[in-house]
């Protein structure tokens, strides 16, 4: 075991655990910032790196030499271990006993939710030596569930967002939730940009490219309306994920005009960012943006959508950057970034240039060193808090749980369908509430005529007898069910798709 520095401060050590291990991705390089942040002041710091799901590139960014990784790739990838958790307990464990040489741990698991059931069960096994702490990363229904199930084994909670924080908040509301924005790097001087309308105007997005969250598609859309309309572009989409290969397709369509590049270190991130006019961050939900603030911080002119997320803590409309209502149609939220976007183009270029040196200034309210000194008195807390008690018999996995599959779950589909005996039945919702109750489902095959999903990645997929469709799915059906416990409401929400047809929730 290699040789330990002593300890500079009485800051408690923080454990990080990355369930996707350090891979090209918002969450992944907070974590590495942070650790070195705070192992630059003098702080013990480590990271669990799981084993990934899929092949992503790498996260080129070096770790500070007090840094300790954790390596645990030998073991099953944690979102695919169907919530048999106790293989990692020992590994966790020793990275525990080792990071708690100097005083108490604070264990941040993240992202999954048999992540938190892992730390949950170190965590019960360690009173003395851990605290957990709870990350809420995302303002999304099952991030609120999964931090809202492991309540009981979290000593604090952090939201990156005043979004994510109110949404906690009411979801706990005898529990303090503090607000920790990210830290990004911030240029020194705001980077100079020719707004003239005599060159293509260069649009950057970095991050995942995905349909389910991010919405990537609707950047084709975005392009395609400028094209139209005469606006000169290049548009950069730099990153990966499981749409890459519907938009490397669209791209070399559009040759000249789209561009998508695979993940960059951050380091060359950052000369993207400086080297860009936009930035555009079509997401349907967000915590808080890693890529908005950086382009903040190199003066690049974040566009984005005015969803319920952080980026409305540091955006002012039309003052250091422009928010777009969002629609969910593709097509229509393509058409109104466009449209800010001509905006911004045929304006005068003063003002222009103001909006880029604003949004740098900004971006000082987000540095990586005001991060790390707010997360330094969290940890303070966490650390001084009691131990947590794990409810006895409840077990540690979020796999199978409540929070998933409520209780008497399979009764209620079978009391609700059989409340519609005469409907031809869509069951929308491709998840593991639809597949954990496949066999349910599966005794009223004769009246569900499809399953529908609003993520395109889950379509041809298979669920029993079905295969994943678009929706609103084939003609000639009269109800749809939402087969979800944790995402029924955004479901409902997004359910106008369904038109004339009976919305059925399964749960109160």
């Amino acid at each position: 075991m290699p040789v330990r520095s002593p300890a500079t401060t009485r800051a408690p050590a923080l454990l990080i655990a990355l369930p996707g291990g350090l891979y090209v991705s918002g969450v992944a390089t907070w974590a590495v910032r942070l650790v070195n942040a705070l192992a630059e002041l003098g702080h013990d710091t480590g990271l669990i790196l799981h084993r990934s799901v899929g092949q992503y590139a790498p996260l080129a960014i070096p770790t500070h030499p007090r840094v300790r990784l954790f390596h645990m790739e030998h073991l099953p990838a944690v979102e695919a271990c169907h919530g048999e958790i106790e293989q990692y307990v020992p590994d966790y464990q020793s990275a525990i006993a080792y990071m708690s040489g100097n005083g108490p741990v604070v264990l941040s698991p993240n992202l999954h939710g048999d992540c938190y059931g892992i730390a949950a069960a170190a965590a019960a096994r360690n009173p003395d030596r851990v605290r957990c702490i709870g990350w809420c990363h995302l303002d999304s229904a099952y991030d609120r569930a999964v931090l809202a199930h492991y309540a009981p084994s979290l000593s604090a909670f952090v939201a990156v967002s005043h979004a994510t924080r109110d949404a906690l908040a009411h979801m706990l509301p005898d529990r303090e939730v503090y607000l920790v924005p990210y830290g990004v790097p911030v240029a020194p001087a705001a980077p100079r940009r020719d707004f003239g309308t005599d060159r293509p105007w260069r649009i950057l997005y970095a991050g995942r490219v995905e349909e389910g969250v991010k919405r990537i598609s609707t950047l084709i859309d975005m392009s395609d309306c400028l094209s139209r309309s005469g606006v000169p572009h290049r548009l950069t989409i730099i990153g990966d994920g499981p749409a890459t290969t519907a938009i490397d397709a669209a791209a070399a369509q559009r040759a000249g005009r789209i561009t998508r590049v695979p993940p960059v270190p951050p380091d060359e991130l950052a000369d993207q960012f400086a080297a860009a006019d936009l930035f555009v961050l079509p997401s349907r939900a967000e915590g808080l943006s890693l890529a908005m603030l950086e382009a903040l911080g190199q003066g690049c002119i974040p566009v984005v959508s005015r969803v319920r997320s952080g980026a409305q803590d540091v955006i002012e409309h039309g003052l250091n950057g422009q928010l777009v209502e969002p629609d969910e149609d593709n097509a229509v939220h393509g058409a109104r970034f466009a449209d800010t976007i001509k905006s911004v183009h045929l304006g005068d270029p003063e003002l222009t240039r103001t909006l880029s040196f604003n949004a740098w200034r900004s971006a000082a309210n987000v540095s990586i060193a005001r991060h790390a000194h707010a997360v330094v008195s969290v940890l303070r807390q966490c650390a001084a808090a009691p131990a947590p008690l794990w409810p006895a018999g409840v077990s540690f996995a979020f796999t199978g749980s409540a929070a998933i599959v409520p209780a008497g779950a399979a009764d209620r589909i079978r009391r609700v369908l059989n409340g519609l005996p005469d409907q031809r039945i869509i069951l929308h919702g491709a998840g593991r509430h639809t597949r954990e109750l496949c066999g349910v489902f599966g005794e009223f095959a004769s009246r569900i005529v499809a399953v529908t999903d609003d993520n395109p990645e889950a379509y041809g997929s298979q669920i029993g007898p079905w295969t994943v469709q678009r929706p609103p799915g084939p003609t000639g059906a009269t109800a749809v069910v939402l087969s979800s416990y944790i995402h029924q409401e955004d479901m409902a929400a997004r359910a106008g798709v369904f038109r004339g047809m009976k919305i059925v929730r399964l749960y109160e």
